[in-house]
């Protein structure tokens, strides 16, 4: 519950805004469509593909196809995994024996490093082929053993970009009713570009992501826009509560390209002051 499927299905709608497929395998068999149509991925078939694999194999075959078939489509192509956490390999899935000769934590990190080096990267090289891994921390049965990934540290050593989730309540300030969540996702590593770099999201229960509100809090956090001392926004010769600004987001194009300017122009300039 800190955001990781919802941050990847957010991935999946920008994908489909440029025209993009998303390929989905649900090795959890958790996806609820509804979540999905709130954050505003088109489900339809020919722009969503959904699986659910039976195995760990069954799931790295199929991103090995995915990469063959769409290396060189001139649109953007997202593949999420959900979760690596949730697989291990056929032959530990059933059979008692096995699982009690081998664990299958172990199992699967061997297949998954095994994966990897056999040059998995190298598939996707040079195409417009994003691999989405989502896992999840477990705690350590062992005493000061901390946080381990029950899969093993292959994804995370051989991923490109990874982004560590947490989550907080988002309530009413007036009401305190829990409205949704804040979601804050933190680089701890980019091979990329600028690292340790971490942003907050407003995500609403009934209505998804809320651009406004990131955008105004952004630029407020960047002083790009002034607060008063009754805490209004100041933006051009008015003030305004943040809601209020919102809301004008929401309804004025002329505002809201303003605004995703004034972010463009900032986010630009904060990430050459990083890379220097």
């Amino acid at each position: 519950s800190a955001g990781k499927t919802a941050l990847a299905l957010r991935c999946c709608k920008e994908t489909q805004k440029l025209g993009g497929i998303v390929v989905w395998l649900d090795a959890e068999r958790g996806f609820e469509p509804s979540l999905a149509q709130v954050i505003g991925v088109d489900l339809s078939p020919e722009k969503f593909i959904y699986t659910e694999p039976y195995g760990l194999e069954h799931v790295l075959g199929a991103v090995e196809e995915i990469t063959e078939k769409y290396h060189d489509s001139p649109n953007p192509i997202t593949v999420v995994v959900d979760s690596v956490s949730g697989l291990n390999p056929m032959a530990y899935m059933m059979d008692d024996s096995a699982v009690k000769d081998t664990p299958p934590a172990a199992a699967t990190a061997k297949e998954l490093h095994r994966w990897f080096r056999r040059g998995a990267f190298w598939y996707a090289s040079g195409s417009k082929i994003t691999l989405i891994f989502i896992s999840h921390l477990t705690a350590d049965p062992r005493p000061y053993g901390g946080d381990k990934t029950p899969h093993g540290s292959a994804v995370s050593f051989y991923s490109r970009l990874r982004l560590r989730m947490s989550a907080s309540d988002l309530k009413d300030p007036e009401g305190g009713k829990r409205l949704g969540q804040w979601l804050t996702a933190r680089i701890v590593k980019n091979k990329m570009g600028s690292k340790y770099a971490e942003a907050e999201m407003p995500f609403y229960f009934h209505t998804g992501f809320n651009e406004a509100t990131e955008n105004i809090c952004y630029l407020i956090q960047q002083k790009k826009l002034d607060k008063t001392g009754n805490g209004r926004v100041v933006f051009g010769d008015k003030s305004y509560y943040s809601h209020q600004l919102r809301d004008l987001y929401m309804k004025d194009a002329h505002v809201r390209e303003t605004l995703e300017q004034m972010v463009r122009d900032t986010f630009r300039q904060d990430l050459e002051a990083r890379l220097k």
